[in-house]
């Protein structure tokens, strides 16, 4: 949970990635950020379920992943809008 920050939130600030902006996957020695993170958690999820499937249909392509990203990223600002929580914004911590 990047809101609770700490060693491993700071380091990925000081890399220049801004959890406000794009979702991060750590995963084998290689960093994912934005809409290759979508891509790389559909790739490695299973085919089990309605949404599991509907996912991995969308996100496994990488071209899908770029275009609806930003759809993503706009429905996770209201949803945080809805229920009052403010961006992680670790720059001012």
């Amino acid at each position: 949970n990047a809101r609770d920050g700490g060693s491993l939130v700071e380091s990925l600030h000081t890399q220049g990635y801004d959890l406000d902006e794009g979702m991060i996957l750590l995963y084998g020695g290689q960093t994912y950020y934005g809409s290759e993170c979508v891509n790389r958690l559909a790739m490695l999820s299973s085919d089990s379920g309605c949404m599991n499937r509907l996912n991995s249909f969308i996100f496994r392509k990488p071209l899908l992943s770029r275009l609806l990203y930003p759809v993503l990223k706009l429905g996770r600002r209201v949803v945080l809008i809805v229920l009052r929580r403010k961006k992680i914004n670790y720059r001012t911590k």
